[in-house]
């Protein structure tokens, strides 16, 4: 799989190595420090300095120095004040990466051939050729069967004590377990028969524990965004989902979501200085008259959404 990014729209021509350009110019968030200090000039490292940013807003999600406006964005840009937020994983190598490229001094940026070489670049997996289309929403993960037998999964026995796993808890997630590697062995014949029959043994056991159970284990389906339109400017944002529920992010920031049957609405409310919303699940036949607009907008987005879905079909990557 082939990514390409670029953005020409502000680009500039050196006519030597030697040159340096001082026209401010840029778009905000990725704009280098030294452009906007504009006394000795800028070349070349401010490119490197916009594809840290770039490569930031990819890991994390939003660009590392945005703020609410211009000017305080101008000065974090000017101190390299940014931070890794603690809820968001990423690499070490990932984080040494972008360090090493937002730089406040342009010489000791590394350049484009450093960067190919640095480990976030050379100790990655095989990207594939080809993704679902789902991948255009949500991020990509292997089915639990693909690739994997059950046996090969890190089921741990106490979650299959007494041969039953407990089906009312919803937070048993196992489409998140992970197969531990293999760690390389000595080539010593006497250790690696010792090894097959351990892991033989241990296979076994796997698919005993699990026969034993009353449910079949499954994944949970991926689910992902079919069809969206957006009308901010006036309302808020509606999407359709490959399930078939439909919702709207609304101007207010609350938020509204339409079972696939159609029958049940799920309404979050934000709360003023609460983290997470107020969930409040209703009947389509019975809610409050307070929202009778929200849910009026949320059929009119449906009705729309859907018919833009059957003209389009569901389409392939």
């Amino acid at each position: 799989m082939t990514l390409k990014l670029g953005d020409f729209g502000l680009a500039t021509k050196l006519e030597n190595d030697q040159e340096k350009k001082t026209t401010i110019c840029g778009t905000p968030n990725y704009i280098a420090p030294e452009i906007l200090e504009g006394k000795e000039g800028h070349s070349y490292e401010v490119d490197i300095w916009s594809l840290g940013v770039i490569i930031y807003t990819l890991l994390i999600g939003k660009p590392p120095f945005e703020t609410k406006d211009v000017k305080t964005t101008y000065k974090k840009i000017r101190q390299n004040n940014y931070c890794f937020p603690e809820h968001i994983q990423i690499s070490e190598n990932a984080k040494s990466l972008i360090q090493i490229i937002l730089n406040l001094n342009p010489l000791k940026r590394p350049s484009m051939y450093e960067i190919l070489q640095h480990p976030f670049m050379v100790d990655v997996d095989k990207f594939p050729q080809t993704l679902p289309v789902y991948t255009l929403s949500v991020p990509y993960k292997e089915r639990i069967g693909n690739k994997h037998s059950y046996s090969q999964n890190n089921l741990k026995a106490n979650l299959l004590e007494n041969g039953k796993i407990n089906t009312d808890n919803n937070n048993n997630n196992f489409g998140n377990m992970r197969t531990q590697s293999i760690k390389s062995i000595p080539n010593n014949k006497n250790l690696n028969k010792q090894y097959s029959q351990q892991q033989n043994n241990n296979n076994q056991n796997q698919n005993q524990n699990l026969k034993n159970t009353n449910i079949a284990i499954q994944a949970a389906s991926d689910i992902w965004v079919k069809q969206w339109v957006d009308y901010s400017n006036k309302y808020g944002l509606g999407y359709l989902l490959s399930n078939g529920s439909c919702g709207v992010f609304y101007n207010d920031c609350s938020k509204i979501i339409m079972d696939q049957s159609a029958l049940f609405l799920e309404y979050y409310e934000k709360v003023q200085n609460q983290k997470q919303d107020k969930l409040t699940v209703y009947n389509i036949n019975n809610y409050p008259q307070e929202l009778n607009k929200k849910v009026t907008l949320l059929q009119h987005f449906r009705s729309y959404l859907e018919s833009q879905n059957s003209d389009q079909g569901d389409g392939l990557m």
